[in-house]
């Protein structure tokens, strides 16, 4: 009964990735984008849904975001997720944190496209306090995708 109603949940549940919880990624550990869907009302290129495929691996890169389990450079674990690519690629898999209230992009450190340094170190550092650590103790992490999932990325 609780898989019908996940399998119809797929079918209907639209976000904007940049409001993807941990609490999404427990739900459905794989999503995908609505590139199907342009045009719809209300959704554009970062819309995604709940994807039926758990093993994306030789999947082009960026198509799917994959539930990833990360660890803090002080061992603390987060929940994540980690873009559909070939694993050794940092600038495709582009890893993620996902905190309560943020999605906290990894690659290079942080905040992209932002070439103010003050401006990238301002956002760098709201994203430390959302998370209540400082730099030092968030980096370096490691990213992994979830045990739940078969296949590689």
């Amino acid at each position: 009964m609780k898989t019908n109603s996940a399998n119809e949940s797929r079918k209907t549940i639209r976000k904007q990735m940049d409001v993807l919880f941990p609490q999404d990624m427990t739900d459905f550990p794989v999503w995908q984008f609505c590139v199907d869907e342009e045009g719809v009302d209300g959704q554009d290129e970062c819309t995604i849904r709940p994807s039926v495929e758990t093993d994306v691996s030789g999947r082009p890169g960026g198509d799917h975001l994959v539930a990833a389990d990360v660890t803090l450079a002080d061992g603390t674990l987060s929940a994540g997720f980690i873009f559909s690519g070939h694993p050794s690629s940092l600038g495709e898999i582009s890893p993620i944190v996902l905190a309560d209230s943020a999605i906290i992009p990894v690659i290079i450190g942080g905040p992209l496209f932002i070439n103010d340094l003050q401006a990238r170190m301002t956002r760098l550092s709201g994203y430390y306090k959302q998370l209540g650590k400082p730099g030092n103790r968030f980096f370096r992490c490691c990213f992994r995708p979830e045990r739940r999932l078969m296949g590689d990325i």
